[in-house]
């Protein structure tokens, strides 16, 4: 239905009439109304995929030196050999080679602690 004007309106006892026009052209636009309040907070939505690898940072500094290990220890004379004392770690001394067994011998008693291996 269309919007129509009412021009005038006569009115009596048992009777009402009104007359109505035909519509005017649309008017201007009126000025823009004051901002609303703001609405309310959304979920917050999914995790993004990660990004790609950074480049590699640069080298560290060179850490200080660490303790001596267990090395050749001190001591012996020219023309000696150093061999195990016994099965621990580090656990040597030094021999004449005129004290160790000739090929077939057992080596029980020359290396105090040792086994009875033989060459």
């Amino acid at each position: 239905m269309a919007n129509h004007t009412v021009s005038s309106v006569t009115s009596g006892k048992y009777a009402r009439q009104i007359s109505v026009a035909a519509p005017g052209p649309q008017g201007a636009q009126g000025t823009t109304g004051p901002t609303g309040p703001a609405g309310t907070t959304g979920a917050t939505g999914p995790t993004g995929p990660s990004g790609v690898a950074g480049p590699t940072g640069p080298t560290g500094a060179t850490g200080p030196a660490g303790a001596s290990g267990g090395g050749v220890p001190v001591g012996g004379t020219t023309g000696q050999i150093l061999v195990k004392s016994n099965n621990s770690n580090y656990a040597t001394e030094w021999v004449s080679p005129e004290n160790l067994p000739q090929s077939g011998q057992a080596l029980s008693g020359i290396i105090e602690g040792g086994s009875a291996d033989t060459f």
